[in-house]
């Protein structure tokens, strides 16, 4: 009862006050200690509901502030209109898939990819609270070519940490199957005469090895693409921040960071500790500019 009381009342804090300082902090020390196994339901923007383990951080960041990444959403949601294609890589337990579903309604598809079996049964769990029909859920890495990866478990709260890159040596991994994008595009019945909007790609690292191998799919169908990049995770994986920008500028895309309702082209020497950037074909910069004011 006194954790109930607990999680009520810092949820109605977090969500109410005007003081947005040490709201981060609330979330993960005192939020942690008022957690339980119980799950918790929530409602996303939109009207899709998720049922969260709020012991774990990503769920748990939901549950307190009604999303993950409230400005990457905001683009995210932006972006999407009803009857797009939208491709989920790292879906983790829903959210973005959930969101995408949300807006693109029957006339659209959502195509989710998650490579960890846990967070792959919540993501299934989370999709079946809902009535939506055109979600095609799979379990599996993408990757730069087809066959098999090791997936490593964090040890730490956040199932969204684990990853292709072993950066804690006490990590355990497991031998998974991977495939290219370009491949699924195919099998899916989408490749060359089908149609491809967004991809949301969050994958810890192994981000540059998504893109190449979707080389002919961002080629082809030039969607916008939302992209975590984080310069320790890349370099772990044997890239970098500014090797994968400068592969991107190479087949037409530009990076842009959201601000303020505002797309901001990134310098190719920029460094991105961490940041999900905007990823936007030359060719359809224009479309965006009756939405998005660009600097």
């Amino acid at each position: 009862m006194v954790r109930s009381a607990g999680r009520f009342l810092l949820k109605a804090y977090i969500k109410n006050s005007p003081i947005r300082r040490g709201k981060h902090w609330l979330m993960e020390n005192l939020g942690r200690r008022v957690s339980t196994a119980k799950p918790q339901r929530v409602t996303l923007p939109g009207g899709a509901v998720m049922v969260l383990d709020i012991k774990e951080h990503v769920q748990r960041w939901i549950f307190y502030f009604g999303v993950y990444e409230s400005d990457t959403v905001q683009l995210f949601r932006a972006l999407a209109k009803p009857g797009m294609t939208i491709i989920d890589v790292g879906a983790n337990v829903g959210q973005y898939t959930l969101l995408a579903a949300s807006i693109a309604g029957p006339r659209g598809v959502v195509h989710a990819f998650e490579a960890d079996a846990t967070n792959f049964r919540r993501l299934q769990g989370n999709v079946m609270q809902n009535q939506f029909e055109a979600i095609s859920l799979n379990l599996v890495a993408l990757s730069d070519h087809a066959g098999c990866v090791t997936l490593y478990s964090s040890k730490n709260d956040n199932a969204g940490e684990h990853s292709l890159f072993r950066f804690d040596p006490e990590m355990s991994g497991v031998t998974i199957p991977a495939i290219t994008l370009d491949g699924y595009m195919e099998t899916a019945g989408i490749g060359s005469s089908g149609s491809l909007d967004i991809i949301k790609i969050d994958v810890q690292g192994a981000e540059a090895m998504v893109l190449h191998g979707a080389e002919s799919t961002l080629r082809t169908h030039r969607p916008h693409v939302i992209c975590e990049f984080e310069e320790r995770w890349l370099t772990g994986m044997g890239s970098s921040t500014t090797q994968l920008k400068a592969w991107l500028r190479s087949i037409g895309y530009d990076a842009y960071r959201y601000s303020n309702r505002r797309l901001v082209l990134v310098s190719p020497d920029e460094v991105h500790a961490l940041d999900n950037l905007l990823l936007v074909h030359e060719s359809r910069k224009a479309a965006l500019a009756s939405s998005f004011a660009f600097a």
